[in-house]
């Protein structure tokens, strides 16, 4: 026989109010667990995993990319005018570092004219204006 506070205890479980509030409470929640949508992007077919009771986007899957057709015959010419580019660039970066020396040498003869021409004045302070 089972002590009266075991039985007693069991008994409140199943036929209290409180308990079967509880019982609808998960059931209720369980029921409207609703799971996410999945959805194929029409611009771009990417695959978007959407979660409808928060409304936000869960996962983006971007569409696998195709390989660009290019014939075997035009890989030379590609290959070629990157190569010409590439060697433009380096002649440009070149010659502008051959000229950086000239230009700063300029600015600080210009830099140095000014300063000798006007007179040095202070510079006004806001501390002065008050």
């Amino acid at each position: 026989m089972a002590p009266s506070g075991a039985l007693s205890f069991s008994r409140r479980l199943s036929s209290g109010p409180s308990c079967k509030r509880s019982q609808r409470a998960y059931n209720g929640a369980m029921a409207n667990k609703v799971s996410p949508i999945e959805v194929v992007c029409p611009c771009c077919q990417s695959k978007l995993v959407i979660d409808p009771q928060l409304a936000a986007v869960l996962s983006h899957t971007p569409p696998p990319k195709a390989a660009p057709e290019v014939d075997i015959s035009d890989a030379a010419r590609i290959l070629a005018e990157q190569a010409r580019r590439r060697e433009d660039k380096f002649r440009e970066s070149w010659e502008a570092e051959n000229k950086k020396e000239d230009i700063l040498a300029r600015k600080f003869e210009e830099g140095l004219k000014k300063a000798r021409e006007g007179p040095a004045e202070k510079p006004v302070r806001d501390f002065d204006l008050e």
